[in-house]
């Protein structure tokens, strides 16, 4: 019973708080078409307006946290690392020893994609 007069109190001072204005602005930028606008302006943003998302259109490049996507990729089971014990590594070590093979295989040898990472890897290892 008391759980219900303290919410029941902390909406009407909410409702105190916020004037009718700010009741709309807020309902307005929920609304369902308002969220369907700015995930599109975002998605525009993001690709460029093109599809597929590709090197050089767009801001994904900016936009996205390319640590955290290449140590999922990497730590995916597209990787099979062994250590020298013959286990298989994980985690930091792992993503190591596979962004050091990226960086000295010869271009020949990697699919384009790679070839794309190797040298986006590159040019966000040279100093400013």
């Amino acid at each position: 019973m008391k759980k219900a007069r303290i919410s029941s109190k902390f909406a009407l001072m909410l409702n105190q708080l916020c004037s009718s204005k700010e009741q709309s602005d807020v309902s307005r930028k929920v609304s369902p078409d308002e969220i369907r606008n700015r995930f599109d302006r975002f998605l525009r943003k993001m690709t460029g307006g093109q599809e597929p998302i590709v090197v050089g259109q767009g801001n994904w490049v900016n936009m996205i946290k390319g640590k955290a996507v290449l140590n999922s990729v990497i730590n995916s089971s597209c990787f099979k690392v062994p250590s020298q014990d013959g286990s298989l590594l994980q985690g930091p070590e792992k993503v190591r020893r596979v962004i050091a093979d990226i960086l000295k295989d010869p271009s020949c040898t990697i699919p384009c994609d790679f070839k794309e990472l190797k040298n986006l890897i590159r040019n966000r290892k040279k100093p400013a």
